[in-house]
């Protein structure tokens, strides 16, 4: 092992902020032997002109024991019973710290109340350090801080600290200190910070993201769903929030934004599924609350805008056919006459044949069809043709003849000359 190695000391695991001289200071470490304590002074900046990257606070090496900074609402401190959190810092100088190192039945917490002077201001956990716990309640302040945003209508800013409550309890890894109330904690801060980022998504027309999140929430109740009537479903009842919520109001909050971004995108048929499949959870519960109702309402409503708006399209493919392949259908069948308007128009020609025709057939001895009648007048025609030419057929044939002698006769004169 090196010589630096073995000098090496390892950060302090609860880092002092101290009042220095120069400052406010972070411990980093605390010399065993010699009592050196290594502080980072944070109101200091270094900036070297020459140098790419900056140096962010000096570094102050000093065996003096300095005091703590002045205690704060919301300080992270460790005090003679533990590590907390301020909660409140009466007029008469005591502090109320909230004990986070401390476990007792269900959701109870232990509060300490002590002198500022009795109290050690220390860094704030990263979220890798923050046990499962400390997550969850990092995620509720988170989502209260955005819970403000989002009424104020601030939804860029909401959807921020929303973000950031869901990741800091995605990735928990649950241990034997984890109890069921807190893994309970989890399953509602997670699927009401989804939903809501999701209607933050909605209203900042973030469609893919608002998807996401709203089939997040869908995939952390239906994991629920699986478990009914187990001790994480039975806290949560307990604690006010009953099937009608869990299973009724927020699955279908989640299939409405899904829907919603779905029809703002005219993605008719997408949209028209999350809402029928809304409607039915709907209709599936026994309870029904005025939350739900007014769901359903909202549900109906959307779900009729989708039918219309599919059957427009569908008018405008069928004119785009028609248009493309050569009129329309309807009034081309309407222009064909039908066989009983054939009929019709067919039976007044048979009465309009003259008298002298319907004669004239009565004494060939039968009456004909119209086509028989029309083919027996074309051949009477040409037989009455036929007795003109027999009769002057030789005067023809005469007249041609001193025609051709004329031309003949006409010819040879005029080679002599």
């Amino acid at each position: 092992m090196s010589a630096q190695a073995k000098n090496y000391i390892r950060e302090d695991a609860n880092q002092a902020i101290v009042d220095t001289p120069y400052g406010r200071g972070l411990v980093l470490r605390s010399g065993r032997e010699d009592g050196v304590r290594e502080i980072q002074l944070t109101e200091w900046e270094i900036a070297p002109s020459r140098s790419t990257y900056r140096f962010r606070g000096a570094t102050l090496y000093s065996c003096s024991d300095y005091p703590s900074v002045k205690v704060l609402k919301g300080d992270d401190v460790i005090c003679l019973w533990g590590r907390g959190k301020v909660s409140e810092i009466q007029p008469n100088g005591i502090v109320a710290i909230k004990l986070n190192s401390w476990r007792l039945a269900k959701r109870s917490l232990v509060n300490c109340y002590l002198k500022a002077s009795d109290v050690q201001v220390v860094r704030k956990k990263t979220q890798s350090e923050m046990t499962a716990y400390e997550r969850v309640e990092f995620s509720k302040e988170y989502k209260a801080s955005a819970n403000e945003q989002f009424c104020q209508k601030l939804y860029e800013a909401a959807l921020i600290k929303y973000s950031k409550a869901v990741d800091a309890i995605r990735y928990v890894q649950h241990d034997n200190f984890s109890s069921n109330e807190i893994r309970a904690d989890l399953v509602m801060v997670m699927v009401t910070s989804c939903n809501n980022a999701a209607t933050c998504c909605r209203q900042l027309q973030k469609w893919d993201e608002c998807i996401k999140f709203a089939k997040n929430a869908l995939v952390l109740l239906d994991a629920l769903s699986q478990k009914r009537g187990l001790r994480i479903h039975a806290i949560l009842n307990s604690d006010g929030f009953k099937d009608s919520k869990l299973f009724g109001e927020w699955r279908v909050k989640s299939y409405l934004l899904i829907g919603r971004v779905h029809f703002a995108k005219k993605e008719y048929e997408e949209a028209l599924a999350s809402f029928e499949t809304a409607n039915n959870i709907i209709s599936q519960e026994v309870i029904k609350t005025p939350i739900l109702d007014s769901q359903q309402k909202e549900v109906k409503n959307l779900m009729a805008h989708c039918t219309r708006e599919k059957r427009i399209i569908k008018r405008k493919e069928k004119k785009r056919a028609q248009a493309m392949f050569g009129g329309d259908n309807k009034t081309t069948q309407n222009n064909t006459p039908t066989e009983p308007e054939l009929v019709t128009k067919i039976a007044p020609l048979k009465d309009t044949v003259s008298d002298d025709r319907v004669k004239h057939r009565e004494q060939m001895g039968a009456l004909m069809p119209n086509r028989e009648v029309a083919v027996y007048n074309k051949v009477q025609d040409e037989e009455e043709e036929l007795p003109w030419y027999d009769e002057h057929k030789e005067a023809l044939i005469v007249a041609t003849a001193i025609v051709a002698a004329t031309v003949l006769g006409v010819t040879l004169l005029r080679s002599k000359r």
